[in-house]
């Protein structure tokens, strides 16, 4: 059923920690983002603060509008806190990443401080986020079969480095990805989701490496890269 209070949640898709211990949750149904203070060291299970949304009860698409706006969400996915302490929402059904300024999450629906959206033929449907040790963020975008490198999100610059954007199944090898979805960054290496080809791929050291158009290294799920 769907939840009728302010504090349930509809279909949450993902979470992410502050270095206060506050627990943000894409809660995907509600097209919106909550965050929960400190759940792990005390009994509160109410949210203090909701993102993409005006009020707490609220849970329209794009608050009801019929466009977007910078303080609006559609089904986010995905949600990441930067070094800096800026919040990172993969605004999935809106086809971009919308980074809230840390100073900005004191009061419900806070617009957003930088809005990450190349051609949906780049991202589309965003749907994982992790940032690597140099602040540097990556994006999963399942719709157009690539992940994508972000120098400076907060600023709203244009994607550096793009993973995969082959997308053809029948010719799967270390340099294609299909509908890739979660992110995980251990120490200079990128570990890929890449759930359409069902399997995981690692891209060692490409946190430091330079190169544009890199090649996984590292096939998990499958007995090889083909």
């Amino acid at each position: 059923n769907t939840p009728s209070a302010a504090t349930g949640l509809w279909q949450p898709s993902g979470v992410a920690v502050d270095r206060a211990g506050n627990l943000y949750v894409a809660d995907t149904g509600n097209h919106r983002v909550v965050r929960y203070p400190r759940p792990f060291d005390s009994r509160v299970q109410a949210p203090d603060l909701v993102v993409g949304q005006s009020h707490l009860t609220a849970r329209d698409r794009n608050q009801g509008q019929g466009e977007t706006s910078e303080s609006s969400l559609s089904a986010p996915m995905a949600v990441a806190v930067s070094p800096r302490g800026d919040l990172v929402v993969a605004d999935t059904g809106n086809h971009r990443v919308v980074v809230f300024a840390a100073g900005s999450l004191v009061s419900h629906g806070p617009p957003a401080a930088a809005l990450l959206g190349p051609p949906e033929a780049l991202l589309s449907s965003p749907a994982g986020l992790a940032f690597d040790a140099a602040g540097r963020l990556w994006v999963a975008s399942p719709g157009s079969n690539r992940v994508l490198q972000f120098p400076t999100p907060a600023t709203g610059t244009a994607p550096i480095r793009s993973l995969g954007g082959n997308g053809d199944s029948a010719r799967r090898g270390p340099n294609t990805l299909l509908r890739p979805t979660g992110l995980a960054v251990l120490g200079d290496d990128l570990v890929v989701a890449d759930s359409g080809n069902h399997r995981l791929l690692r891209y060692s050291g490409l946190a430091r490496s330079l190169e544009t158009r890199p090649v996984a290294d590292t096939v998990f799920g499958q007995p090889d890269f083909t």
